[in-house]
C-alpha cells in the first residue's frame, strides 16, 4: 500500500536550507526534449524567472556569515542576547507547505491530523516534532508551522506517476 512517507516529508523539512531552484531548461535537456517557447520567452525577459525569490536563502546566508564572525571573535559557546545583537540567529516564524496525494484506488495509512501532530506539534506538547526540534536549535527564536490538509486522491494509479521512458528519470511525474 502506497501512502505518504514521514521520512519524505522530515527530509524535505530538513533539507530546506539546502535547496536550490531547479534548472528547468536542463531538466528538459536531459529528458532530450526541447525547451518550450513560453519557457524560453520567459527566461528572455527574465533569467532568474524560475529562482526561489521569497525562500529564506539569502537571510539565512547573511545569518550564517554574521555567526562565523561572531565565533571567531567571541567563541562557540552564545548566549541568545549575543546572537540577536549581531544578526547572526535565525528568528521568526516560517510556514512550510505540505503536499501529499493519494494514488488513485488508495487510501491513506495515517491520518492528515497524525501528520500534522507529528511535524507541527506544539513545542513542549511531551512529543519530539520537527516544529519543537527547530524551536528548541533556535534557542526558542524560530518556530516552524504549517498545516497537512487532507491528502486529495489523484486521478491515477501508482504506476502512472512512477519514472518512465515518458516522464522524469528519477521523480516520475
Amino acid at each position: 500500500m502506497a501512502r505518504p512517507s514521514l521520512a519524505a516529508a522530515v527530509f524535505l523539512l530538513l533539507a530546506a536550507s539546502q535547496l536550490q531552484a531547479q534548472d528547468i531548461t536542463q531538466d528538459f535537456l536531459r529528458q532530450g526534449l526541447p525547451i518550450p517557447p513560453d519557457i524560453q520567452q520567459i527566461l528572455e525577459q527574465d533569467p532568474n524567472a524560475f529562482q526561489f525569490q521569497r525562500a529564506w536563502i539569502q537571510k539565512v546566508q547573511a545569518i550564517r556569515q554574521a555567526r562565523s564572525a561572531l565565533e571567531a571573535s567571541e567563541g562557540v559557546a552564545l548566549e541568545q542576547a549575543q546572537l540577536l545583537a549581531a544578526g547572526a540567529a535565525v528568528t521568526g516564524v516560517m510556514a512550510v507547505p505540505t503536499i501529499g496525494g493519494l494514488y488513485s484506488g488508495q487510501t491513506a495509512a495515517y491520518s492528515a491530523e497524525l501528520y500534522q501532530s507529528t511535524l507541527f506539534g506544539a513545542p513542549g506538547g511531551g512529543a519530539y516534532t520537527a516544529r519543537s526540534a527547530y524551536w528548541e536549535m533556535s534557542r526558542e527564536l524560530f518556530e516552524l508551522n504549517g498545516t497537512v490538509p487532507t491528502w486529495p486522491t489523484l486521478p491515477q494509479d501508482s504506476t502512472y506517476y512512477r519514472p518512465s521512458d515518458a516522464s522524469h528519470p528519477q521523480l516520475g511525474r
